[in-house]
Order: C-alpha cells, then sequence, then structure tokens
C-alpha cells in the first residue's frame, strides 16, 4: 500500500508540477488554504441548517441544505487533494478556521434566516476566488501586447 501511495504521489507530482510552473507555490498552497477554510465552514453552515430546518416546507429545505453539504465537502477534498499535489499541507486545524475562511458562519433561528445567510456566503467566498485567480493568471502569463 505505501509503494501505492508512493507511486501514486510520484506520479501526481510529475503531472501537476511541471517545470513550465510559474507560480510561487507557498502563496498558492496559502490561499488553497484560505479555500479550504471556506468550503470547510460553509460545510458546518449547510450542516447546522439541515439539522435545524424546521417549519411547514423544512424537510424540502433541509435535504438542499444537506446536499449543499455535501457539495461543499466535495470542494474541500479537491482543494486538499491540490495542496499535496503541490507538496504542501492542507491545514485542517479547526483553531483559526473562521479567521482562514473568507465566509463566516451564520446559524440563522428561521428557514429565511438559513436561506438569506447561506446566499450571502456564497456570494462572499466567490469574491477571493474571483480576485486570487485575476492576480494567478496576471503572475503566471506572459504579458500580450
Amino acid at each position: 500500500m505505501r509503494k501505492f501511495a508512493a507511486a501514486r504521489a510520484s506520479t501526481w507530482k510529475r503531472a501537476q508540477s511541471t517545470e513550465g510552473y510559474k507560480a510561487d507555490r507557498e502563496t498558492v498552497v496559502e490561499i488553497l488554504n484560505q479555500a479550504l477554510a471556506t468550503e470547510l465552514v460553509c460545510v458546518l453552515r449547510y450542516k447546522r441548517h439541515y439539522y435545524m430546518a424546521s417549519g411547514i416546507h423544512a424537510q424540502a429545505v433541509a435535504d438542499e441544505f444537506l446536499e449543499h453539504a455535501k457539495e461543499e465537502q466535495t470542494h474541500a477534498d479537491r482543494i486538499a487533494e491540490r495542496i499535496t499535489q503541490l507538496d504542501g499541507e492542507p491545514d485542517f486545524n479547526p483553531e483559526g478556521l473562521l479567521n482562514r475562511s473568507h465566509s463566516e458562519y451564520v446559524e440563522g433561528r428561521t428557514l429565511t434566516d438559513m436561506l438569506r445567510e447561506d446566499l450571502v456566503a456564497e456570494r462572499i467566498a466567490l469574491i477571493p476566488i474571483a480576485k486570487s485567480s485575476a492576480t494567478w493568471a496576471m503572475t503566471i502569463q506572459p504579458a500580450v501586447a
């Protein structure tokens, strides 16, 4: 099993870290760890909303919260995998999770509050992604005259 893991890691490293890779790995890993924290906070918020949803339309909304929690967890797993491909360490430490996250953890008391908070959090999460993508693109792409 260890042999397989070592071979897989070596293959990923060669495939993902080519000579032409120009981005600063430390910066990329830092940004990815912020994105990881954001996804984890979203997972926690959606899970809480799933369990706390109540009222006449609660089951349909709760099911949607659970689906979003699963999607966010998938995103977190992909980000953690990419961090390790870049020889970094994914930061799952709960201490400081909210400080690293671009999203807030707001519980909400009613379905309306929960939905509102989730929509706000999704919008907030997109802003750093857009900024990071633009910065990354400017850093590694050759200038076009």
